[in-house]
């Protein structure tokens, strides 16, 4: 009968059934494991053995299938094949048959592709498929708190530091002498005077004086 064999090629002995996991056809003298990525599924010898879905994978001589777990992927979609790790910055539920990039502004912070990627606080930047956030430089801003979009160049005549949402603007009295807003503004010296926003000072003019030596005034 179908699901038993003649496992000692004596006809005058009864078929012996074949174990879960196994097939066999009439007229067999062996029980046939199922195959890599078909599976026992009701664990009758007498049926075929199904295919698992995608997403998943067995080995051969099994009851059931297994799904691909978290951080993993069916990444040819046949059963047969184990599953395979996704790379850093991807990230994949368990089932999947695909690794998804971590998009702009969320980063595989742990580089563990089973855990969803974390969002990029404000005054930070994370292109797709990266592991980490990157601080904006100094000289530049967050200016949508948006972590997903480069940070912005601060303009002439203000001042960062790296991280922030905002940039400072030179105070009365110091210029962005360099004019480059990644350092800090400078003061300007006794007997010359600057605005806000300044990138030189200017020096009193004649008939005029920094009477009390402060260039803000």
């Amino acid at each position: 009968n179908v699901g038993t064999v003649d496992g000692d090629n004596d006809a005058s002995t009864p078929c012996t059934d074949c174990d879960m996991g196994k097939y066999a056809s009439a007229g067999t003298t062996s029980c046939t494991d199922c195959a890599s990525g078909r599976f026992d599924h009701d664990m009758s010898a007498a049926t075929e053995c199904n295919s698992c879905d995608a997403g998943s994978y067995s080995a051969a001589g099994q009851t059931s299938c297994s799904a691909c777990s978290a951080g993993r992927h069916d990444h040819d979609s046949s059963s047969a094949s184990p599953c395979e790790m996704c790379g850093n910055g991807q990230y994949s539920a368990a089932g999947a048959t695909s690794c998804t990039d971590c998009v702009a502004g969320y980063a595989d912070a742990d580089s563990d592709p089973a855990t969803e990627c974390a969002s990029c606080g404000a005054g930070k930047y994370a292109a797709a498929g990266t592991t980490s956030c990157i601080d904006c430089i100094a000289g530049t801003y967050d200016g949508d708190s948006d972590s997903s979009s480069a940070c912005i160049a601060c303009s002439a005549g203000y001042y960062s530091g790296a991280g922030v949402t905002s940039c400072d603007i030179c105070v009365a009295g110091q210029h962005d002498s360099d004019s480059d807003p990644a350092s800090a503004c400078t003061g300007c010296a006794t007997g010359q005077y600057s605005a806000a926003g300044s990138t030189s000072c200017t020096d009193c003019v004649a008939g005029y004086a920094d009477a009390d030596s402060d260039p803000a005034t």
